[in-house]
């Protein structure tokens, strides 16, 4: 068995998105990850550990394919369309814990989002 070498390769992942998938049936030690298909696991493992220091001992990958469908709504026929993607299961060497939730006093001042939005727009717009 080939050993992996950790910190020998320099990774330039600009636009892969890995979503945390919120999956309470998993153990603590255990998350599961939506990537893209093109993704491998050694591609899985390198970016888990040089962005999010997290040491991984196995990674379970599964492949979906894309989903299409046509639905009637109110008389009009409409294209419902799935891409594919791969859900990877990564087993982790610590527990794995979501942060919690900030408190509402943290976000007062976020309360009046739709006047930031105005102004933010504002500007934009010259």
């Amino acid at each position: 068995m080939v050993s992996f070498r950790i910190g020998f390769k320099k990774i330039y992942f600009l636009n892969i998105i890995f979503r945390l998938m919120h999956t309470p049936t998993l153990p603590s030690n255990q998350e599961a990850f939506r990537v893209p298909p093109n993704i491998n696991k050694l591609d899985i493992h390198d970016y888990l550990f040089h962005v999010y220091k997290l040491k991984v001992f196995d990674i379970c990958t599964m492949n979906y394919g894309a989903k299409h469908s046509i639905e009637k709504s109110d008389g009009i026929l409409r294209d419902k369309f799935t891409s594919k993607y791969k859900k990877a299961i990564v087993i982790l060497a610590e527990d794995f814990a979501y942060p919690l939730l900030p408190d509402k006093s943290e976000l007062e001042h976020y309360s009046n989002r739709a006047e930031i939005d105005r102004l933010r727009f504002r500007r934009l717009a010259g």
